[in-house]
């Protein structure tokens, strides 16, 4: 349209750095694209390893598969390693997955493939149930609320640095 009718300019990003060191974004971006830009502003100095603390935390499940999806492309095609903790990831999300780190009470109930996790219960005599998300079989199995304390403790004692042997 003529004399500027029926155009808008794009708003640019509001971004400030906080007293705490995070970057804050003004409300009109989305939660993913938050995400992605704070992502975006941490690999500005091209680390080789990069620590998130819940990268999905607050998203809806098609969101944190979206940032997980972006995360691990741009770890790869830049040749850094990327360690994330996330708690409780929607299937989606948990199969983009390499390894898995699966503690209890600060102890090591499981490290090793994401894929062979429920094969690694399932030889311990924990068959994930059909339908269900490992990850979330494997926390509610080393969950003392609900779990029995013994039962979570005999299987961290299986724990053993292959995820297919047998435990022992």
């Amino acid at each position: 349209a003529r004399g500027g009718q029926g155009w808008r300019a794009a708003r640019p990003c509001r971004c400030t750095k906080g007293i705490s060191g995070a970057w804050r974004c003004g409300d009109s971006n989305s939660g993913g694209q938050k995400r992605r830009l704070s992502i975006g502003i941490a690999l500005i100095k091209s680390p080789s390893v990069i620590l998130m603390d819940e990268p999905t935390s607050g998203l809806d499940a098609a969101a944190a598969a979206s940032i997980m999806k972006f995360i691990k492309e741009l770890s790869a095609k830049s040749n850094i390693v990327t360690l994330c903790t996330i708690h409780q990831p929607p299937a989606s999300v948990y199969a983009g997955f390499d390894n898995t780190l699966v503690l209890s009470e600060a102890q090591v109930a499981y490290f090793g493939p994401a894929a062979v996790l429920g094969s690694y219960l399932q030889k311990l005599g924990h068959p994930n149930p059909d339908n269900q998300n490992p990850a979330e079989f494997a926390l509610d199995l080393v969950n003392k609320d609900f779990t029995d304390g013994a039962s979570v403790q005999a299987l961290r004692e299986k724990w053993s640095p292959s995820p297919l042997s047998d435990g022992g």
